[in-house]
């Protein structure tokens, strides 16, 4: 919380968002460590399934960081057609894992 007000100030937006993620980021390594120690999780093993989520926000975030000169002015219509781009990017990065998961939940 305490990094949230300064780096908004000095850098705006973006500023506010490292504000909240890098806290979060330190605390999710602290946590698998502590787990470690605890109840002897393997990290690499917990940390694989996760891997391809951050691979696909990173190929979204990318996509939609290289459409924003062409969506034109901040608007409801452009922030609308990054919304709908940033779900089908996902969609179809995730497509395997969203029918196996779909395919899982009803055979049961």
């Amino acid at each position: 919380g305490t990094t949230i007000y300064p780096l908004t100030v000095a850098y705006g937006i973006v500023g506010a968002a490292m504000g909240v993620t890098l806290p979060s980021l330190i605390t999710f390594f602290v946590d698998f460590i502590v787990l470690r120690r605890i109840i002897g999780l393997d990290i690499r093993e917990a940390m694989l399934p996760l891997l391809r989520t951050f691979l696909f926000s990173a190929l979204m975030a990318a996509v939609l960081l290289l459409l924003q000169p062409y969506l034109g002015q901040i608007s409801l219509l452009s922030l609308a057609a990054s919304i709908l781009t940033g779900f089908l990017v996902y969609a179809a990065l995730a497509w395997r894992d969203m029918h196996r998961m779909y395919t899982w939940i009803t055979s049961r």
